[in-house]
Formats: structure tokens, sequence, C-alpha cells
């Protein structure tokens, strides 16, 4: 087992209120929350996003097994949104992590906080993986916008 903590913080050219929902829609996210350029994430089972639910999340790209994610959504305020999350390949879990974001106005922006707790079952390569997901979609929000 191998864990990790990233930290991210990043100003983004659009209100906190719009990153808030770029963050949490399950249609928007699909259109930027990608690991990198040849994935596509699918919401299987969208919901609302509010503590409490349950969101799974099927993530494809060619020559890579086909991921299943599953989002448990704890915390959702406009200031504050936490989830646990759990990765999977053909019913086997291959990482765990708990992610925290904060929206902070940031002048005409916002200043998007993002830390995550990560364990591997799968080794360390997954907590590189995961980095360059978070890294890349965060990039994506920000275009987004």
């Amino acid at each position: 087992m191998d864990t990790d903590t990233l930290s991210f913080t990043r100003t983004i050219a659009a209100s906190p209120e719009r990153v808030f929902t770029l963050f949490t829609d399950s249609d928007t996210r699909q259109s930027w929350n990608s690991p990198g350029e040849g994935f596509t994430v699918t919401v299987t089972h969208p919901a609302k996003t509010a503590p409490g639910v349950r969101e799974s999340a099927l993530v494809q790209a060619a020559d890579e097994p086909d991921t299943v994610v599953h989002t448990d959504w704890t915390t959702v305020t406009p200031e504050v949104v936490a989830h646990a999350e759990t990765l999977e390949v053909d019913g086997e879990p291959l990482a765990s992590s708990f992610a925290t974001a904060t929206f902070e106005p940031d002048g005409d922006g916002t200043k998007l906080t993002l830390l995550v707790a990560l364990v591997s079952f799968a080794g360390a390569e997954m907590l590189d993986g995961y980095r360059m997901g978070w890294e890349a979609g965060i990039g994506a929000l920000a275009e987004a916008t």
C-alpha cells in the first residue's frame, strides 16, 4: 500500500459560483474531469451532488482497462466541497482518496485550493497517475470557464 497527499492551488478567471457549479455538476464535470488526453469520462449514475449521494463514472481510453470511479459526496457548500473516491478495474479497488476543494473570491476570479489524501493498492505509479489526472483536470476546469 502506497500513500500520498496532493495539494493544488490555482486562480481561475471565473466567479466562485461558476467554479463551484463546474466542480459539482455531473454533466459539466464530464467535459473537464479527464485524467488526460485520449480519456473520456461518462457519469453512469448521475445524481444531484449532495452529502450522502454516490455517483459512479466510467473512465475509458484506448489500450487502458475501463476504470469505474465511485464518488461519495460528504460536504457540498458554495465554499467547500469534499468527497471520497474509489477507483476500480474489474471490481478490484486500485486506489481510494479523500478530496477537499475550497472556492474563495480572488479579485475577479476564484482561488481554488484542492487537497487530496491518497491510498494506492496498485503501486506507487497509481499515485503519479492521480497527480497527473488532477493537474490535467484542474487545467481543463480553468479553460471551461
